[in-house]
């Protein structure tokens, strides 16, 4: 029925309704994905990095 409706071009309300539907999900969608990335406290490496350094790089 929903596809008959699309396809009809005589009915161009129901299709700015859907265009306006996926306009606000994909707006809903980037907004959420901003919102968690300012929210997430992603926490620092707890691992220490070791690097052994050659004694003939540094000028003496």
């Amino acid at each position: 029925m929903l596809g008959s409706c699309i396809v009809n071009k005589n009915n161009w309300y129901l299709e700015m309704r859907f265009a306006i539907f996926l306009l606000f999900l994909l707006v809903l969608t980037i907004v959420s994905g901003a919102v968690v990335l300012l929210k997430w406290e992603i926490p620092a490496p707890t691992a220490p990095v070791r690097k052994i350094i050659p004694e003939n790089q540094f000028p003496h």
